[in-house]
C-alpha cells in the first residue's frame, strides 16, 4: 500500500450515540490528481481503521460500515471546497429524523476541526459521502449503521480520512 498512516484519533460518545475516526496518511506521491476510487482500492476505507491501526492484509477491503466499496463510483462522492463541504454538513444535518445523536455529530465535527488544526493539516479539497444518500444497491447490510459519513481531505501528499458513524 502506498499510504503511510501518520496519525489516528478515535472519539466516541459515552452514551453510544456516535463516534468519529480521524486518520491522516502520507502518500509517496503528490496528490495533485487524486483518484478517489483508486485510493479506496488501495485500502483507505477499511472498517478496522475506525478504531486502530491494523495490517491491511488481514481485513476485507470491500466493506466500509454498511457500504459495499466494490459498488462505489466516483460520482457517489461530492468533490468540494471548504465552503461546499460546510454546505453538505448543513444539508445532512437538516434531516428531520435526527435525535439526540445530532448534537453528538456536531460536537464531533468541532473536535475534528480542532484536531486537524492541532496537527497542522489544512485542505480546501474534499470528497464527501454519506450512506443515506447512496442507492440501496450499494449497501452490504442496510440496518448495520444508523449513520455513516466520510470526508476525504487532500492536501499536497497528505490525506485525512474522517469517518463519522453510529453502529
Amino acid at each position: 500500500m502506498r499510504f503511510k498512516l501518520d496519525s489516528h484519533k478515535w472519539i466516541f460518545d459515552k452514551k453510544h450515540l456516535g463516534f468519529v475516526s480521524i486518520n491522516t496518511y502520507t502518500d509517496e506521491n503528490l496528490l495533485s490528481e487524486f483518484e478517489v476510487i483508486e485510493s479506496i482500492k488501495q485500502g483507505l476505507l477499511i472498517d478496522g481503521h475506525f478504531g486502530r491501526e491494523i495490517e491491511i492484509s488481514t481485513l476485507s477491503t470491500s466493506v466500509y460500515g454498511a457500504i459495499n466499496l466494490d459498488e462505489l463510483e466516483k460520482s457517489d462522492f461530492a468533490e468540494c471546497d471548504n465552503n461546499q463541504l460546510e454546505d453538505y454538513y448543513i444539508k445532512y444535518w437538516s434531516d428531520k429524523n435526527w435525535g439526540a445523536d445530532l448534537e453528538v455529530f456536531k460536537r464531533h465535527k468541532k473536535l475534528v476541526d480542532n484536531y486537524l488544526k492541532e496537527i497542522n493539516f489544512h485542505s480546501n479539497n474534499h470528497f464527501f459521502i454519506c450512506q443515506e444518500w447512496l442507492s440501496k444497491d450499494k449497501y452490504v447490510n442496510l440496518n448495520f449503521f444508523a449513520y455513516l459519513v466520510c470526508v476525504l481531505s487532500i492536501s499536497s501528499n497528505k490525506i485525512a480520512v474522517i469517518t463519522y458513524g453510529e453502529d
